[in-house]
């Protein structure tokens, strides 16, 4: 029998696993992906499916491009500046990642027809995508969520003031300064109520008047949006003169921009950090 092979239907057999496998390797590492760069991570994870299949190569020559495509979309999928171990890292995980979901689709194969385990689009519809795409996120949120820090220390620089302070890890904190990419923290105005400092109460208005900060800070002054429940905001954040985050007794330098917030507390913490600085 003479086996055909629709290039368009294995195209999106490829790019959908690739997406998932993609999104999943990220959530993991707790880093912010823009959509662009997700889906065309996984475009040329797709072509790749299918040229794979015209060239049907094997062996070391199979591994070598399988490891060089899985290296370029990781590549996409990041913003400029990563370094290269984490570039590495991320490829790893991007295969475990594959490979996991690959199991876990022949597996319902399997147990959907028993005579045939074999990958084919007439037993494994497009839903099953889905259906393993959901129990593999599932194991992945149950993972980073038991090995995540809850909380760390940061020492933060700024006003000529050095401030140590307990901060918040928060996985839902994807705030980004748009020019730099740098990742925003968020600091309570109270760690410096008793510090009487003139920028303190002029950063956390709802108002701010830039032009009455002082020539240093309003060199550093950068607007940010947030998006709450209320719907979103714009905020003035400024570049500390340095903050550095112990994780496990390691210390941390980062480069980050610091929102001064008109709040009590974060849940008995000084701050909020985003997860992706805390890895």
């Amino acid at each position: 029998m003479k086996t055909v092979i629709y290039a368009d239907v294995l195209f999106l057999i490829n790019f959908g696993m690739d997406l998932i496998s993609v999104w999943l390797t990220f959530l993991i590492t707790k880093r912010s992906v823009p959509p662009i760069r997700l889906i065309s991570a996984a475009a040329l994870g797709g072509a790749y499916g299918v040229v794979s299949v015209v060239l049907d190569a094997g062996g070391i020559l199979s591994f070598a491009l399988n490891a060089a495509v899985s290296f370029l979309m990781v590549i996409i999928a990041t913003v400029p500046g990563v370094k290269m171990r984490s570039l590495v890292k991320y490829t790893f995980i991007l295969w475990g990642i594959g490979a996991l979901l690959g199991g876990a689709v022949t597996l319902i194969c399997a147990l959907g027809d028993g005579s045939d385990a074999e990958f084919s689009t007439h037993n494994a519809p497009f839903f099953v995508f889905a259906l393993a795409g959901g129990a593999v996120s599932g194991i992945v949120k149950l993972i980073s969520s038991v090995s995540a820090e809850k909380s760390c220390r940061a020492d933060v620089s700024a006003f000529g003031v050095d401030l140590s302070l307990d901060m918040l890890v928060d996985t839902g904190c994807l705030v980004k300064e748009p020019i730099s990419g740098a990742d925003v923290i968020f600091i309570s105005k109270k760690v410096f109520s008793e510090l009487h400092i003139k920028d303190v109460g002029l950063l956390c208005g709802d108002v701010v008047n830039i032009a009455r900060l002082s020539p240093d800070i309003k060199r550093r002054a950068r607007l940010v949006t947030v998006k709450r429940a209320g719907g979103e905001r714009s905020l003035i954040s400024f570049f500390p003169d340095e903050v550095a985050l112990y994780i496990k007794n390691d210390r941390k330098p980062v480069k980050c921009v610091a929102v001064i917030e008109d709040v009590p507390d974060y849940g008995g913490h000084d701050g909020i950090v985003p997860a992706s600085l805390v890895r």
